[in-house]
């Protein structure tokens, strides 16, 4: 972008030091969201009937015991979340990792998040790599998005900013929200790839069409700059008002200044201050 750098995240007003603020956006925003355990679950059924009956309990694990994947990744479910059994993060491991060695693209997925966070297991990043890897390769949103993070980052495998937006490329391409707002991001701070504003706008508005606040927020930035698009406050204030809608306080603060300078929006001092009072509660 022409000008001071952007970070896709804060408006001008509200920018201080660009180096303090694009530090701020790497070690925030790039860590948004690795995602959780995931709960998808082919059959449910079998779960239900496993929380609230000793007998379909016993049927899963002896199920599990025979080389049921389906079986095995729900008994991994229920007991990382304590459903129907005393919660035992390593016996969920225990399950996980039986059902991913055979194959089942959920369970490599949940492994490697409990070694990323050290849950049920000692803290093994490269171990995290390998899981997100297998799974990526097999078509797992999710893991493509958090292995393309950490070659991003440097977690587990020397960093790799190529194969890290490779990664979030495909997450991002697969419908992964995440995904789509951090490659925004990376084109509009120049991280790892040629800046790019309009690339930046695509994922952003993407992002954005998906409910993503942090996205809608810096489609604001960008038409408030007229960073990737024509400038048009009217357009700015109307994302920050879907942005601050939803919590974001980076919105908050650009809407009550938009208010009490009248861009875009009928100036009007006491929205000004509501939502300067709203974006101070936010922290």
């Amino acid at each position: 972008m022409n000008g001071t750098p952007s970070t896709g995240i804060c408006p001008a007003s509200a920018q201080a030091d660009a180096g303090d603020l694009l530090q701020s956006v790497l070690g925030k925003v790039l860590d948004k969201v690795f995602d959780k355990v995931s709960d998808t679950v082919r059959d449910g059924r079998r779960r239900d009937v496993a929380r609230n009956d000793r007998q379909g309990l016993d049927r899963l694990r002896k199920e599990a015991e025979l080389g049921n994947t389906d079986a095995m990744f729900d008994l991994g479910m229920m007991y990382e979340q304590g459903e129907g059994v005393p919660q035992d993060k390593r016996q969920a491991l225990t399950w996980f990792e039986k059902a991913a060695e055979l194959g089942d693209v959920r369970a490599m997925y949940n492994v490697g998040v409990m070694y990323r966070e050290g849950d049920g297991v000692r803290r093994d990043r490269k171990e995290a790599v390998k899981w997100f890897r297998e799974a990526a390769e097999l078509g797992d949103p999710g893991a493509m998005f958090n292995l393309g993070m950490m070659c991003s980052k440097g977690e587990g495998i020397p960093r790799n900013r190529p194969e890290a937006l490779k990664w979030l490329e495909k997450a991002a391409r697969s419908g992964h929200v995440d995904a789509m707002f951090n490659l925004g991001v990376l084109y509009d701070a120049g991280r790892g790839v040629t800046e790019d504003d309009r690339q930046a706008v695509k994922w952003y508005r993407r992002a954005a069409a998906s409910g993503d606040a942090s996205a809608m927020n810096s489609l604001g930035v960008m038409y408030e700059e007229g960073w990737g698009v024509d400038r048009d406050d009217a357009q700015a204030a109307h994302w920050f008002q879907k942005a601050a809608a939803k919590g974001d306080k980076l919105a908050m603060k650009s809407l009550s200044d938009m208010y009490a300078q009248g861009r875009g929006v009928t100036q009007d001092a006491g929205k000004a201050e509501q939502w300067r009072k709203r974006a101070k509660a936010a922290g």
